[in-house]
């Protein structure tokens, strides 16, 4: 076996996971559900390691003196460490390294160094040790692996107990006291203070590692390091390659951060072991100690997924993930797979709300660049560069703040690592109810303007035909009057030019109580009274003006006679119009409530429609409602409570940035991320009945 040389810490002989490979048939870029788990693939790319199956590897078996002192020194601590003249594994353990770094070049994750035997026969041999030494616990499937570089700025995890039970005085055995869950973690480099090293606050240092911790109180950390002569308590686990290190659920523990300018990262691989009465395993121990690559390849995707948070990933990539894990989902119990739908919701939301602030800063840059060369005058061009070169730094600065919360937020090292409290977790749940309501509240208010807003529009049409009904009425009115008056006029001018006898007399004024009787129709029944009076004046006037020209008194008298009666058939017939006009007043306003009736009726008509309208809309984005429940469901997950991360090589982000799936057919980043949250969303609408839109394009279109 080859092995680093030189004393402890030693430098170990790594390439640089940067340099891509330059065989592009083999980059990740080119796998697909369909071609993932082809063991030929992986061995091109890994020819040293093995992916048949057949590596030889026995469980270690120590004897029960050995077994028993190990077992008592991890119920008193909470964790033992073995050298590497002690786990005597069946590898290389250099060789296992050196390829996860060449794993990197070519685009994957560390964690995918699971696709081959040497890491299952780790598992394998540490099986029997693990199960004498924590009272019967085995591999539950949670396998990870992990590369730190001080250089790039990484560090391990932060200060975190593995699992936070609601009981857990529960999660040990009452007849040993042994854990019902523990973590094994082997460094495939030599891990110490400069690279990264384990940290952790043994149990009787500790006084909520058996009894929990107050959901109410202090933090964990807080507790356990409650005065200075504290501190001391800290134990640091400087380890060569190739030893082991195990520990329980129950013990604080972190990676420390290393300092830039050290020659080797630290690389390591870790799994939980459990009882499968407190966690039962991912898949089943039926296919172990090497399970086909299929089954090795879903679970390297579901890790990535479930652990989302502690590693970049591409819409692509995440895509895949999803899909192929989806694809082999039967093999793994429900509450994995429960976890892994959740994540996924996560994760995607994660992705699409990132992309509208990586596109900014681009047309930031776009937009200093082509005002320097539109011409616009070097005044112009300046401006707009600064202000571009402006926006690019604030990306740029806010990406650097993303970069090192990322490079902060710890390893998880096991299965997944709980928050060490339930008050931060509770906190959380808090503030996403708050911003659901909030998002519910202006969902509801947007729905409510747009109704208002179409009724507003609706009553002003209403308004403005009114209104032009009433200027065209009066206008009618106005050319009515008018000729009205000029009749009136020419009858006036008519009836005192005819006066050669009493008849005429009689004709004049039954000539003018005709005007009066057509203007007192189109009056009101008040004004028509007055020109009932009118016109027995203007008879009356007619009659004097004859007796005054009549020399004879006969022709007086008959003319005087002549107009009284003129001047009563006027009246007569003034107050028959009067009475007709009062009943066409009677008639108007009928008309007018029925026709402010047909408004109210049409109006309500038109309200109804607005909200079924509504109501439509809304319905229509019932599929959208359901992603962002099960958003929602994601931030309340009892599983999600930790901040812990440790980040992958670089290199692979690059390979996987480029369209398509491979092995056919490119498709856009846009098009395999929609398959993927389709596939999540018919799963949590199956059975729910028709009607539900797929509107995917909106939820994406903050990603474009």
């Amino acid at each position: 076996m080859s092995k680093p040389t030189g004393a402890f810490p030693r430098k170990a002989d790594l390439p640089d996971p940067s340099v891509l490979c330059k065989d592009e048939k083999l980059a990740a870029s080119t796998r697909n559900i369909a071609n993932l788990a082809d063991p030929e693939y992986w061995a091109a790319i890994c020819p040293e390691l093995s992916v048949n199956g057949t590596l030889k590897a026995k469980p270690l078996i120590k004897s029960k003196d050995y077994t028993k002192g190990l077992q008592q020194q991890i119920n008193d601590e909470g964790v033992f460490q073995l050298c590497q003249s002690e786990t005597q594994w069946p590898i290389d353990i250099h060789r296992l390294a050196r390829n996860m770094v060449t794993l990197m070049q070519h685009g994957w994750p560390a964690t995918f160094l699971l696709m081959f035997d040497e890491v299952w026969a780790l598992i394998h041999r540490a099986s029997a040790l693990m199960a004498a030494t924590t009272g019967g616990n085995a591999c539950n499937m949670d396998v990870l692996c992990w590369y730190v570089d001080p250089n790039r700025g990484d560090a391990g995890f932060s200060p975190h107990r593995d699992r936070q039970p609601d009981d857990s005085p529960a999660t040990f055995r009452a007849s040993d006291g042994s854990p019902m869950y523990s973590t094994c973690w082997v460094p495939l480099t030599d891990a110490c203070p400069e690279n990264s090293c384990l940290y952790m606050v043994p149990r009787w240092a500790d006084p909520g590692y058996f009894k929990g911790d107050d959901d109410d109180g202090p933090d964990p950390l807080n507790v356990a390091l409650a005065s200075k002569e504290a501190f001391q308590s800290i134990r640091a686990f400087p380890a060569v390659a190739g030893s082991a290190i195990v520990f329980t659920h129950r013990i604080i523990h972190w990676g420390s951060r290393g300092r830039k300018g050290y020659h080797t990262p630290r690389l390591a691989v870790s799994w939980g072991c459990a009882d499968d009465a407190y966690e039962p395993p991912y898949f089943s121990r039926e296919h172990l100690p090497y399970p086909p690559m299929a089954l090795r390849a879903a679970l390297a995707c579901g890790q990535m997924l479930a652990y989302h948070e502690r590693f970049t990933m591409s819409r692509r990539q995440l895509s895949l993930y999803y899909k192929y894990f989806t694809a082999h989902a039967g093999e793994f119990h429900e509450s994995y797979r429960a976890k892994v739908k959740l994540e996924f919701v996560a994760a995607t939301k994660e992705v699409v709300a990132a992309a509208p602030a990586a596109a900014a800063v681009a047309t930031a840059a776009a937009d200093g660049a082509r005002s320097s060369e539109d011409g616009g005058g070097k005044g112009a061009a300046v401006e707009k560069g600064k202000e571009g070169k402006k926006k690019g730094k604030k990306g740029a600065a806010e990406g650097a703040a993303a970069a090192a919360a990322a490079a902060a937020a710890p390893e998880e090292n096991g299965a997944t690592a709980e928050k060490t409290g339930k008050k931060i977790k509770e906190e959380k749940i808090k503030r996403t109810e708050e911003e659901k309501k909030r998002e519910e509240e202006e969902e509801k208010k947007k729905w409510e303007e747009g109704g208002k807003k179409k009724k507003k529009v609706k009553k002003n049409e209403e308004e403005e035909k009114k209104r032009k009904e009433e200027e065209e009425e009066k206008k009618r009115g106005k050319e009515e009057a008018e000729k009205k008056k000029k009749k009136k006029k020419r009858a006036a001018e008519d009836g005192p030019g005819d006066l050669s006898a009493g008849a005429g007399g009689s004709a004049a004024g039954a000539k003018v109580g005709t005007g009066a009787e057509s203007a007192a129709a189109a009056k009101s029944s008040k004004k028509a009274k007055k020109a009932v009076a009118g016109s027995g004046e203007e008879a009356a006037a007619a009659a004097a003006e004859v007796v005054q020209t009549s020399k004879s008194g006969k022709k007086a008298a008959a003319a005087a006679a002549a107009g009284k009666a003129a001047a009563a058939a006027a009246e007569e017939e003034a107050a028959a119009a009067a009475a007709k006009a009062a009943t066409g007043d009677k008639k108007k306003k009928k008309k007018k409530e029925e026709k402010a009736s047909k408004d109210k009726t049409s109006a309500g008509k038109a309200a109804a429609a607005a909200e079924a309208e509504v109501a439509a809309k809304k319905a229509e984005g019932g599929r959208a409602a359901v992603a962002r429940r099960l958003l929602d469901d994601y931030h309340n997950d009892d599983d999600d409570g930790d901040d812990d991360s440790e980040e992958e090589g670089p290199g692979w982000e690059a390979l996987l940035q480029g369209t398509g799936t491979g092995g056919g057919e490119l498709e856009s980043e846009d098009e395999v991320m929609e398959e993927a949250l389709d596939a999540l969303l018919d799963e949590e609408l199956e059975g729910r009945g028709e009607g539900l839109q797929d509107d995917f394009d909106d939820f994406a279109a903050e990603d474009m």
